[in-house]
């Protein structure tokens, strides 16, 4: 199964714990014990996905790599950090992602993250 990348802005008003929820949801919700998983399933899983959905709606350099067919995937995993800020990659980043260089300039300075 192949997975495609994409690069949201974080929403301005988002906390830190705002971008760990989203960064690990889906993976932590099988290390949830029994009770943690009750509130889950009952609560949490609600405000979870109103985080998705709202980061899916913000600026975004969608399908930037892909593990299936991309020949530079892997390099552009180890230059493009998963989070960060939009402020300077290094230049072979831009060349293997030519959109990269807009996006940053547009959205200079703010949070990101990449989700897959």
């Amino acid at each position: 199964m192949s997975s495609y990348w994409s690069m949201y802005i974080v929403p301005e008003r988002w906390t830190l714990k705002d971008c760990i929820v989203i960064g690990y949801m889906y993976e932590s919700m099988f290390m949830l014990n029994d009770e943690e998983f009750k509130l889950y399933m009952d609560k949490e899983r609600k405000m979870w996905s109103e985080f998705y959905d709202e980061i899916v709606r913000q600026p975004a350099l969608h399908n930037y790599t892909s593990d299936s067919g991309d020949p530079d995937h892997d390099k552009i995993m180890e230059v493009v950090p998963l989070t960060g800020r939009l402020y300077d990659f290094p230049e072979c980043a831009y060349k293997m992602i030519p959109r990269l260089k807009a996006f940053a300039e547009e959205h200079k300075g703010k949070r990101y993250m990449c989700l897959n």
